[in-house]
């Protein structure tokens, strides 16, 4: 597989975050990346198309990341594709 054939999903809801998580994916594999902000709209892309690397956020909004993750493990039964999952977070000096 070519850089330019890799796919990329980032779920991230600050948009700082999600600038550099973009900006750091285009200048690594030279391909852009899909940006979901909520597990809701992580998912729903999910069910359509599987990634080859996922950088998922673990606090959303609407709910935690592993969710993503167990979506993208139950997708992954139906394909041979595999999934490379990168796990990340942020916490403010009041939630550490």
């Amino acid at each position: 597989m070519t850089n330019s054939e890799l796919t990329c999903l980032i779920v991230e809801d600050h948009p700082q975050a999600q600038e550099w998580l973009a900006r750091a994916v285009k200048e690594a594999f030279h391909t852009t990346a899909e940006i979901c902000d909520t597990v809701e709209a992580a998912n729903r892309l999910l069910k359509l198309r599987l990634p080859d690397v996922a950088l998922i956020d673990l606090g959303l909004p609407d709910g935690h990341g592993q969710e993503v993750i167990r979506t993208l493990a139950k997708m992954r039964q139906h394909s041979t594709k595999e999934v490379t999952i990168v796990v990340s977070t942020v916490m403010n000096d009041d939630e550490s």
